[in-house]
């Protein structure tokens, strides 16, 4: 009997710890975050972000320690686009030498005639986690590099943002393009003034058409980052679409 009495309020103890009224009391509540537009739902709902650190680095040589965003979201005819690394590099803002830069290549094939990969935070997330996105409010421009591998290639679209499937979407989106490409390393920039970028899951996304490239195509990107007011001392300026 002695043992019984003992076990007994030992094992109330337990019901009544793992009860759910007793959880819900002891539970700590999470800080409260500042509301942000769902563009899936159309109400506001919170959705903490991670406050990025100017320049954010998406691609690049001078990025530090592991990328934010992946290039993993693949749209369109999906396999026919292939991405791998490559020993040369565009002009780094810092003048120092590069190492490497991203191979793109499109070999036309699939029913949809057109393909295009989204760089997500984390991987493959289309709007469904929670907190994965990054606050880039500070961001005025997305500044990246590219060339083409023998001249004339056209990416229909390079953009930002814009993923609003899920229930914690991006809060907006920017693009630039058509951009027909030359065999030099050109710098682009995508203003970002009025932007709503306190929610971005899309760091960075492309799209070729089979229209514009029927035989393929290979291109380069390098050094994708967003920064604040000051220009990159590395643009080169050749068109008006191009960085000032």
């Amino acid at each position: 009997m002695r043992t019984r009495s003992k076990i007994f309020p030992l094992v109330l103890g337990l019901l009544l710890f793992t009860s759910p009224g007793f959880s819900k009391a002891q539970k700590p509540q999470p800080t409260k975050r500042y509301q942000r537009y769902s563009l899936s739902r159309g109400e506001p709902i919170e959705i903490p972000a991670r406050k990025a650190i100017l320049p954010f680095v998406i691609y690049g040589d001078e990025m530090k320690g592991a990328t934010a965003y992946v290039p993993s979201g693949y749209i369109g005819d999906a396999s026919a686009l292939s991405v791998s690394p490559i020993y040369e590099s565009a002009p780094l803002a810092s003048g120092k030498p590069g190492r490497t830069a991203l191979k793109i290549t499109y070999f036309p094939k699939g029913s949809e005639g057109w393909a295009g990969i989204f760089w997500l935070t984390p991987p493959n997330n289309w709007g469904t986690v929670k907190g994965a996105g990054y606050d880039l409010s500070q961001a005025k421009r997305l500044t990246f590099w590219v060339r083409g591998e023998k001249g004339g290639e056209i990416i229909t679209e390079v953009k930002l943002g814009g993923i609003a499937g899920g229930p914690y979407p991006d809060s907006d989106m920017a693009s630039l393009g058509p951009l027909e490409l030359s065999t030099d390393w050109d710098q682009y920039a995508i203003d970002l003034s009025g932007k709503d970028l306190r929610h971005i899951i899309a760091g960075f996304a492309f799209v070729v058409r089979r229209a514009d490239n029927p035989r393929g195509a290979v291109f380069y990107f390098d050094e994708i980052v967003f920064e604040g007011e000051a220009p990159s001392p590395a643009a080169t300026p050749t068109t008006p679409e191009k960085s000032p």
